[in-house]
This record gives structure tokens, C-alpha cells and sequence, in this order.
């Protein structure tokens, strides 16, 4: 395998602290640690297309839509979702029910009973089930909305779920979501159905798939075709960079495919090293940035 990107220095992804934030949602293993690279690599590519046919929460895709260092290269950005409780959030904050969504934060009152009452009414429309999305984003343990996944218990300083309840920080994200949507088209789809459609594009798709080892834990829809993935991002006319754990069955499809990749240190926790791969065609752009940033 590959030596690690700058491994002659001490060196991890930047502080999410310094990332622009702009997601409703937490996840594990968000996209806002790839800012700096998603950035450079806009920056040096110049697509005038932004595609995310894994959204998820959006990270990649929204800072593209709203940064000004964006603004004057993507014309718009094309995020894809499959599960119906995250699309829900996406069609509503990209819709005239907006400003229902915003309202209804503002007002909730968090407690174990409204929280479960507020999830329990999702199936009475699409702006119910958005904001029904939200609520067990932010009480369940990690913000894995999979199945089987546990709510938070004793949260920050042990203040349980209202730790993660922050309402004026979710109606100013949603704020600046709303007011670029006129750059944003979003589909509510399967990523392999979609994807074809931007191949023979100038596009710039950023594939932060499900990983192989944790997708399954993770999230509900983790069972894809990670050898299609390569092979649609390897007939890609445009740019393609795609994000991965490291493991064996990775770097196959890497050399299967004629990509190039590097390993980033994503976390350094008593002296274990974990690594993520950053994967492309040409990794240029990547390979002269400073790894202090």
C-alpha cells in the first residue's frame, strides 16, 4: 500500500472547528472533515457542475452552493438521496414549507415524550416527516438513525437530549440553505440511477458512499455496488474524487479502475492511527497543499 499523504510530519485533518458548517444533520464520519480538500480541488478543477449522489447530510454539496470562493465557478449542485426520512429534510428546506420547518424548531420543547411523539408523526406528510428526521437525528447516540440504534443518555455535562438540541444554530443553517436553493437541484433517488446521467458532464462528482466496513452500522441503505461506484467514476468525462476506508478490497478496485489514491490520518487516539483514502484520477491539486493548512 501507498505511504501515508505527508507521513514524514505529524499531521491530521484539520479541527472541524475551522470547517464551515452548514448541515441540519450530525453523522459519523461527516463530510465536513473533507472541506479543505473538496475545496482545493473545486478550486483547481474548476467544474461549473457539482454532483453528490450520496448526500447524506450534505456537507460537500452545501458548502460548494453557499461558499463565495464557490460561487463564481459552480453554476449548481446536484445532491441524490435514497432514504426517504433524510430526502424528506431536503424537499422541505428546498421548498415554500420552509419557513413551517423553521417555526416548528423554534417552538419544540425538548423532552424524551416530545421528541418520541414528533417521530411517531412522520407518516402524516413530508414537512412532518423532515422535521421528524431532525429530532431523531439530534437524540440518537451518535446521530445514526439506522435501525436498532440507541438515543443519547447522558449527552454533554450530562444534560442528555437537550445537549443536543441547539435550535437557533439549526434555523440559521437551514437560513443559508434556503436562501442558495436556487443553486441547488436536488433528486430523491438511487445514485446509480442518477449518476449516468452526469457522465458525459464537465461535472465534478464527489462519491462519499457508504463505507464496506461500518455502512451496515451506520445507515439504513448501505448495501451498494462499491465496483460500480469505480467503474461510473472511472467513465466519468469530468472529475471524479471519491472517499473510502482504507482496506485491501479498496485499493483493488484503485488499481482495477487506473485511479490514483492517498491515505489522510483522520484520527490519532492513543498512538492508534486510523486512515481514510482520497481517491481520483489526479491527485495533483492534493499532493502540492500544505499539510498544515
Amino acid at each position: 500500500m501507498p505511504k501515508t499523504l505527508f507521513e514524514d510530519v505529524e499531521y491530521k485533518l484539520p479541527n472541524v472547528a475551522k470547517v464551515p458548517l452548514y448541515s441540519p444533520f450530525r453523522y459519523p464520519g461527516g463530510k465536513s472533515r473533507w472541506y479543505f480538500y473538496i475545496k482545493q480541488w473545486i478550486l483547481s478543477t474548476q467544474p461549473s457542475l457539482f454532483v453528490e449522489p450520496f448526500a447524506g447530510g450534505a456537507h460537500a454539496g452545501l458548502a460548494v452552493a453557499i461558499e463565495p470562493w464557490a460561487q463564481d465557478i459552480v453554476d449548481n449542485v446536484v445532491l441524490v438521496e435514497l432514504d426517504a426520512n433524510v430526502s424528506a429534510v431536503w424537499q422541505t428546506i428546498f421548498s415554500n414549507e420552509v419557513d413551517w420547518l423553521l417555526d416548528r424548531i423554534q417552538s419544540f420543547e425538548m423532552s424524551h415524550a416530545a421528541a418520541k411523539e414528533a417521530i411517531e408523526a412522520k407518516d402524516q406528510s413530508v414537512r412532518e416527516r423532515a422535521f421528524a428526521m431532525i429530532i431523531h437525528n439530534r437524540v440518537s447516540r451518535g446521530g445514526i438513525t439506522a435501525p436498532g440504534a440507541g438515543w443519547v443518555k447522558k449527552g454533554e455535562n450530562g444534560k442528555g437530549l437537550h445537549s443536543r438540541w441547539y435550535a437557533q444554530t439549526l434555523v440559521q443553517r437551514i437560513q443559508k440553505i434556503a436562501a442558495v436553493r436556487d443553486r441547488v437541484t436536488f433528486i430523491e433517488g438511487n445514485a446509480f440511477d442518477v449518476l449516468p446521467n452526469y457522465l458525459g458532464q464537465q461535472a465534478a462528482l464527489f462519491i462519499d458512499p457508504p463505507y464496506p466496513k461500518a455502512g451496515g452500522r451506520l445507515y439504513e441503505h448501505s448495501d451498494v455496488d462499491h465496483e460500480e461506484i469505480f467503474r461510473h467514476a472511472a467513465s466519468a468525462e469530468g472529475t471524479a474524487l471519491l472517499t473510502y476506508d482504507n482496506s485491501e478490497h479498496v485499493h483493488a478496485l484503485v488499481d482495477a479502475y487506473g485511479f490514483d489514491s492517498e491515505e489522510l490520518i483522520v484520527s490519532t487516539t492513543h498512538h492508534t492511527r486510523k486512515t481514510e483514502l482520497l481517491i481520483s484520477k489526479d491527485l495533483t491539486w492534493l499532493r502540492s497543499m500544505d499539510p498544515a493548512m
